[in-house]
């Protein structure tokens, strides 16, 4: 009797024993899966603007850390692309104004100089140019825009050509600056290239 309570014991304990390594594991297991979880999580804040004035056209977005919203890179680029090369003789200079004022602090100066004598050589030679825009990539804070370009001298269209231009962002104060413009080609390789680096 008492070796049959003895057996009855020992497997109790036993039993016991292994629940509790169960349960131990199974503890760690749910540890090491929440410490992953933490280590992954995004703990950037989240900031949701409304835009206004000019940038009124872009529906509400959000912004986490230095990376904003695809839809709102896409709009933005969209804007200002249209900013840039819809223009006419009488209004490129007011345009180009409005283009830079968007400009990243970086990049003010050099995008200034380039504008400014692109808008004489418009009014002298009454060009003038629209682009519509047909497909935008987004990746990060860069954007392709591929659409149709037309370039007339007065009343004559002397090119109209698809292109690609890409915009690069930059976080600024709170606000999404323009870091970088350019006209882009696709290489021999497939790669959407800056057209200038091309020439060279």
């Amino acid at each position: 009797m008492d070796r049959k309570r003895y057996l009855s014991s020992l497997n109790n304990e036993r039993y016991h024993a292994k629940v509790w390594k169960f349960l131990t594991v199974g503890s760690m297991i749910s540890t090491i899966c929440l410490s992953i979880a933490i280590l992954k999580a995004d703990f950037r804040e989240k900031t949701i603007i409304t835009p206004t004035g000019s940038a009124g056209i872009c529906q509400q977005f959000s912004v986490t850390g230095d990376q904003y919203d695809t839809s709102a890179i896409e709009c933005y680029a969209r804007y200002f692309t249209n900013l840039r090369l819809t223009y006419h003789k009488e209004t490129a200079r007011y345009r180009f104004n409005e283009f830079t004022r968007h400009a990243h602090p970086a990049a003010f100066n050099m995008l200034r100089s380039h504008l400014h004598d692109e808008a004489q050589k418009i009014e002298r030679h009454d060009y003038s140019s629209i682009f519509h825009p047909m497909e935008i990539t987004v990746k990060e804070n860069k954007a392709y825009i591929t659409g149709e370009h037309i370039l007339m001298v007065g009343k004559q269209i002397v090119t109209n050509k698809q292109k690609i231009f890409s915009i690069t962002f930059k976080p600024q104060g709170g606000m999404l600056t323009i870091n970088s413009f350019g006209e882009m080609t696709i290489d021999p390789k497939g790669n959407i290239v800056n057209l200038e680096d091309k020439k060279k």
